[in-house]
């Protein structure tokens, strides 16, 4: 740093210091704001919390065929469960039938409300897992399957996922989600400008 005779700094040196200091902080605060403004302005989890619905429990179909009766009486104790609204105590029992029954092939019901358990007691890893297994056409769980996987990528944050499902869906006229996933296509693209 320059002095002059007396010690003191220049004017000049003063000024440019200042004057970087400024193109600085100017040029930090103008990448801050195009950051921001790429950002979703709703969070998933908000988006998430908005959208979730709680369906009621139906009774699995084990007419279908034969099941041993452990078996089916965890499903019935799991389904017992899930309508009191303990969705970790259902988790719990779905946890250990898939331990004990691991290639029992369990009915889409069991499938889709061991998701749905997953999902609301907060393990949306599993619920992904168990959702996605269900097929897209042909079963009486598919629109809501669906439904609720977007929902679950959703809380896992993983909105490019959650909106490519929501997109099929709102292709789908008869579904009974098209117009909430439109509804929340349109909030998912939307960005927040301050």
């Amino acid at each position: 740093m320059d002095r002059d005779k007396t010690g003191s700094v220049p004017r000049r040196s003063y000024f440019r210091r200042r004057l970087g200091t400024f193109f600085l902080f100017t040029a930090l605060a103008g990448t801050g704001i195009m950051v921001y403004g790429y950002m979703p302005k709703y969070p998933s989890r908000y988006l998430y919390d908005r959208s979730v619905s709680y369906p009621s429990y139906r009774a699995a179909d084990t007419t279908a065929r034969e099941f041993d009766p452990e078996l089916f009486w965890m499903i019935e104790l799991a389904g017992s469960l899930y309508e009191e609204r303990d969705y970790g105590g259902a988790a719990l029992v779905y946890d250990k039938l898939y331990s004990l029954y691991p290639d029992a092939g369990l009915p889409e019901d069991a499938l889709y409300f061991s998701g749905l358990s997953y999902l609301f007691s907060g393990d949306p890893d599993k619920a992904v897992t168990l959702l996605g297994a269900i097929p897209l056409n042909g079963s009486e769980y598919s629109a809501d399957a669906r439904w609720f996987l977007a929902l679950a990528y959703l809380a896992r944050s993983e909105n490019l996922a959650a909106r490519v499902i929501l997109e099929e869906i709102t292709g789908q006229h008869e579904n009974p989600y098209a117009e909430r996933a439109r509804e929340l296509v349109e909030q998912i693209k939307t960005k927040r400008w301050f």
